[in-house]
């Protein structure tokens, strides 16, 4: 449906897009399901073991685990995202290059923000 209203040039770059998104996302995912889901998850159950017992619900658990995995696997996209914005021309790439210390502050703002405890 969209193809066909594309130069040559943009269908390129909607290509590598969607194959970079993909390896992105997939990424993300074994990271998130890998390496993030189990330290979370042994954190969260030597959380006040010594006050109360945990009793685990399978299906609490696969969608504690699936959201940390799908959340992982989008917030690997971000690469992707930039290199879109600086190629449609929303995003010019000095600024980007001139600002990089003020996003890595944000990012560890709001990091430490939306970090429970």
């Amino acid at each position: 449906f969209i193809l066909p209203g594309l130069l040559a040039h943009e269908r390129k770059l909607l290509f590598g897009l969607l194959g970079g998104g993909l390896l992105l996302f997939a990424m993300g995912c074994a990271f998130g399901l890998g390496a993030v889901a189990p330290v979370t998850v042994n954190w969260l159950l030597a959380f006040g073991e010594s006050l109360a017992v945990n009793q685990l619900s399978i299906g609490r658990y696969l969608d504690f685990v699936l959201m940390i995995t799908l959340l992982t696997g989008v917030s690997f996209e971000l690469p992707l995202v930039l290199v879109g914005l600086v190629a449609s021309g929303v995003l010019p790439k000095r600024q980007l290059l001139a600002r990089w210390r003020q996003g890595l502050i944000a990012v560890f703002i709001l990091s430490a923000l939306l970090t429970p405890g």
